[in-house]
């Protein structure tokens, strides 16, 4: 008999979150998303989903918290390595920028946002 691959914790719930990114990254919105649909993508069973979010807007809400975390570091890593303080606000934003108009859309009448394919893999610090 096969035995069972023990998940490293918070493996489930980074497939979870890296399925729902890679399906709005083929161009779907956030909002047409179903639990299934997620959990299909990530390969892990329908009710897996729920021992790490709540519904799909948790799911979106965490995704955004995440890749909030990720454009702050962004910014401070620009900020960082600019030596004159007069370019700080220029090299600022030309991180976020690009970012922004690449990887965020807002999805008109919900309360999503369409969010880049990937997370990085240091994501959660």
């Amino acid at each position: 008999m096969a035995e069972k691959q023990r998940r490293k914790p918070g493996e489930t719930r980074e497939k979870l979150m890296s399925a729902a990114l890679t399906l709005v990254g083929k161009g779907r919105h956030f909002a047409s998303l179903g639990i299934r649909e997620v959990t299909r993508q990530a390969g892990v069973v329908p009710t897996s989903f729920y021992r790490h979010f709540r519904n799909m807007d948790d799911l979106g809400l965490q995704l955004v918290d995440e890749l909030g975390l990720v454009l702050r570091r962004m910014m401070r890593e620009a900020r960082a390595n600019v030596s004159q303080a007069d370019k700080l606000i220029e090299e600022s934003v030309a991180i976020f920028i690009p970012v922004k108009a690449g990887r965020f859309r807002k999805v008109s009448g919900a309360r999503c946002v369409s969010l880049p394919v990937s997370l990085p893999t240091t994501c959660a610090g």
